[in-house]
């Protein structure tokens, strides 16, 4: 005997194991982003992005390259112009990048500097 039961964004799901026995699985279901979330979204990394212009700024892109440098600018689709960037190893070695453009769909993570 199936049964479910819907609640606003979760399933309850019973399975019968044995005639004696049932288990109940929850299961949760994300609920969409609606146009306003977005728009929130968006708004709070443009202004994260906008205080964050002049001072430096750490960047994960995939491939799990780290960049860091002094952001000069971006734009809608988050490409970045770094100046006196330095790529980051993982033996606390730098090679030195000077000015370039991060393009935006590379990027991963973007840190800010920590609020003055």
């Amino acid at each position: 005997m199936k049964s479910y039961l819907r609640v606003e964004n979760e399933v309850n799901l019973t399975l019968p194991i044995s005639k004696e026995k049932s288990t109940t699985l929850l299961i949760y279901r994300p609920q969409p982003l609606g146009s306003s979330d977005i728009e929130m979204s968006v708004d709070m990394a443009v202004k994260v992005l906008d205080e964050s212009l002049g001072r430096v700024v750490l960047i994960k892109l995939k491939g799990g390259k780290m960049i860091r440098g002094t952001l000069l600018g971006f734009d809608q689709h988050m490409n970045l112009l770094l100046e006196q960037s330095q790529e980051l190893h993982e033996e606390n070695k730098t090679n030195d990048l000077g000015t370039i453009v991060v393009r935006g769909d590379n990027v991963v993570i973007i840190s800010p500097p920590p609020p003055q």
